[in-house]
């Protein structure tokens, strides 16, 4: 495997694996095979047998759950982590996945609330707090999300995305902007191209009246990354800002063929809809 020589990787676990009296861990070696290979399919099919075979196995569950959150297929990954809860398994790792099921379905309440009981299962982990923040402000719940993130700098405190993340909500929050900007400064430091992190650099120039500023790290950003609606909206709403309506017109309408989320299409609407008074 470590060579990518699959094919050799997989004849080995086969025979190791003998189907109909399978070794757990040739098993879990094969679906990590066919994961490598991209062929989820085929990790699907050799799990859904086994499972035929071993209906009540909590191992087969978790690795045929896992397999499906890979696959993007969310909606059988939660039917066998649900297995798992009523099973009685409790440990962070199932909170873990549960919440990332829940939060790629868009069902952030019940994401918030997985991840939730992951953090109180594994306080010191800071992944835990992290998903947690992240479903937070996914939910809207703002002010929560930034004492998750703060939590999560406590216990990684050289984490540049906790940074970005916490700095980005600070932007909008009265005499926090020289913190925020202070944050991502420090992310910078650490991954000095991430296009998110200067995306946050560019809403503080903003939010300082550094319009020009903003605009230089916006327009690279929308130069860079054409089909990013976020940095295409805030490319726009810079140049609004400074009168600059006809281009920022064009902007956000490019924007909103990009797929943006509902937040974000909110806001570009909003923002076209002042320019066309």
């Amino acid at each position: 495997m470590a060579q990518k020589n699959y094919s050799v990787a997989e004849a080995r676990l086969l025979t190791l694996y003998a189907e109909g009296k399978g070794d757990l861990h040739a098993l879990t070696m094969l679906v990590d095979t066919y994961r490598e290979e991209g062929q989820l399919d085929k990790a699907m099919a050799l799990l859904t047998g086994e499972l035929k075979r071993s209906p009540e196995s909590s191992s087969v569950h978790a690795l045929l759950a896992d397999t499906a959150l890979h696959s993007r297929n969310y909606d059988l990954a939660l039917d066998h982590y649900q297995f798992l809860l009523k099973k009685g398994v409790r440990s962070e790792q199932l909170q873990m996945r549960l919440g990332a099921v829940y939060e790629f379905k868009g069902n952030y309440p019940q994401a918030v609330a997985s991840f939730q009981i992951a953090r109180n299962l594994a306080p010191r982990d800071a992944a835990a707090s992290i998903a947690l923040g992240d479903a937070l402000r996914l939910a809207g719940r703002d002010r929560e999300a930034v004492a998750s993130y703060r939590s999560a700098l406590v216990l990684d405190p050289e984490n540049p995305k906790v940074m970005n993340s916490l700095a980005f909500l600070l932007v909008d929050e009265d005499g926090q902007v020289g913190e925020a900007e202070s944050l991502v400064l420090r992310a910078l430091q650490k991954a000095p191209q991430d296009p998110d992190f200067r995306d946050t650099l560019g809403l503080i120039y903003l939010k300082k009246s550094l319009r020009d500023s903003a605009i230089s790290v916006f327009e690279s950003l929308a130069k860079k990354y054409p089909d990013n609606p976020l940095y295409l909206y805030h490319y726009g709403l810079a140049l609004y800002q400074t009168g600059q309506a006809a281009k920022a017109k064009d902007e956000l309408e490019a924007a909103l063929p990009k797929r943006p989320s509902a937040e974000i299409r909110k806001n570009i609407e909003t923002t076209l809809a002042k320019i066309r008074q």
